[in-house]
């Protein structure tokens, strides 16, 4: 089976979890000391699940939940999944969230495979691959001023605020006609694939949060740069449609 087809499997077989889940059933807590973000049990079960699946290839995985595992891998390839981006989302009702599971090789990814809930969209595509919602192709818009673009972005849980940060921000933010935040990475990033959205910003996004997001970018033609952040795995990303500059 090809990893792109395992990945499929693996995200469409644990979305039921997400379907059969009462939200106020759900247990979360603040994960981290010092963070603001949640997690929910729903998260360690879809993500069980999911490395039932990817174990075996011994392929090295970068997993939210869990870290890094299969670390004895000699691949350039890795994994990494995010069991459940927009987990808040997800246990208040408040907006969408995705099941994510991506293969990078170093720092390219080379496709990301998303199930979005609560539509059930199966979403994928990579550099080489081209870019689909249900297999039907999709593509980054062809708008190129900022004055009638829209901006995605977010305040991810680990973001340090201070004024310098604010000032950049809005910066960016007011060349733009409209700004949207969707709680979500993985889906803010599908907006752009799909040219709904024209550019995505967020810094000290975890790279679990977008790598699936930017590889089905990249296929539907945009372009991004992620540069470290100030976390282990975090990225200071900039994705766009390939024609507004920044």
């Amino acid at each position: 089976m090809r990893l792109i087809d395992l990945a499929k499997q693996a995200v469409t077989l644990s979305f039921p979890h997400l379907s059969d889940t009462k939200h106020q059933e759900t247990t979360a807590e603040f994960h981290v000391p010092g963070t603001r973000e949640i997690k929910a049990d729903i998260d360690q079960i879809i993500e069980a699940q999911i490395l039932e699946f990817l174990k075996p290839t011994g392929i090295s995985i970068l997993s939210e939940e869990q870290g890094q595992l299969n670390k004895q891998s000699t691949s350039e390839y890795q994994f990494v999944v995010d069991p459940l981006d927009g987990t808040v989302n997800f246990i208040r009702q408040l907006g969408p969230s995705a099941i994510s599971v991506a293969l990078w090789k170093g720092d390219s990814p080379i496709f990301g495979v998303l199930k979005v809930f609560p539509t059930g969209e199966l979403c994928w595509g990579g550099p080489t691959l081209g870019a689909f919602i249900n297999d039907e192709p999709i593509s980054v818009s062809s708008r190129t001023d900022p004055q009638r673009c829209t901006l995605c972005t977010g305040i991810p849980s680990r973001y340090q605020f201070d004024p310098s940060s604010f000032s950049i921000a809005f910066k960016r933010f007011e060349r733009f006609s409209k700004i949207r935040m969707y709680g979500s990475a993985a889906f803010s990033l599908l907006q752009v694939a799909r040219g709904a959205a024209d550019i995505y910003i967020e810094d000290d996004i975890m790279l679990w949060d977008v790598a699936a997001g930017l590889a089905i970018l990249q296929g539907a033609g945009g372009t991004f740069s992620a540069e470290p952040g100030s976390n282990l795995n975090s990225r200071n990303v900039i994705a766009t449609n390939d024609l507004i500059s920044i």
